[in-house]
């Protein structure tokens, strides 16, 4: 969700024409992601990503129709590593997620609604890896994955200077793979992590 600095005449979608050229958004999220297993070669097994909260800000440019701007995300993940000397040892790890993107929005036929569809490539950062509820789990240094995401969604203007909106994402990670015991052929590299978006723009 994307919120503009007003310029003069400057209006959010589905305002009035009155808005005429680029202009700065800014705008914020708060998500709740799926459940998800992967593989990691630093622990030397798998990790089960448990739901949690990812928070997203985002500032870019562009006119009612589309935009550039860069996402950076930040979440705490609990986590469950499953290791041949760590087996289902509770975990928690931060990780912190910049993307270049473009969006674009539209007009739903003829309601004040708005479809919304994003595309966006960086990295995302895995650090600060530590047990909880008393358990230990092997300290790692930190990681940085290659990232894409894509995501689509309804937004609904409310007035000139408020606008809230629900999507769903798909993040695609490039992990590192893997090795020793827990490897096998079925192991990827790769992990998608869904998340449902809600945010809004003021």
């Amino acid at each position: 969700a994307l919120a503009p600095a007003h310029p003069a005449g400057a209006q959010v979608f589905g305002a009035s024409s009155r808005y005429t050229g680029p202009s700065w958004w800014v705008g914020g999220m708060l998500g709740k992601s799926e459940r998800q297993t992967m593989s990691d070669r630093a622990t030397g097994g798998r990790w089960i990503l448990e739901p949690a909260t990812p928070v997203r800000v985002q500032v870019a440019r562009g006119d009612a129709a589309r935009t550039v701007g860069l996402t950076v995300s930040y979440a705490s993940i609990p986590t469950s590593i499953l290791t041949i000397s760590c087996i289902g040892c509770r975990a928690r790890v931060s990780t912190v997620q910049a993307l270049g993107t473009y969006r674009t929005t539209g007009a739903i036929s003829t309601t004040r609604y708005r479809h919304v569809v994003e595309f966006g490539g960086g990295v995302t950062r895995w650090s600060r890896l530590s047990g909880r509820d008393a358990d230990r789990v092997p300290a790692v240094a930190a990681n940085i994955d290659l990232t894409f995401a894509a995501s689509i969604g309804i937004a609904l203007p409310l007035g000139d200077d408020l606008e809230l909106s629900v999507s769903y994402d798909i993040t695609a990670l490039n992990h590192e793979k893997e090795q020793g015991a827990f490897a096998g052929p079925g192991t990827t590299a790769k992990v998608n992590i869904p998340t449902l978006q809600v945010g809004g723009r003021l």
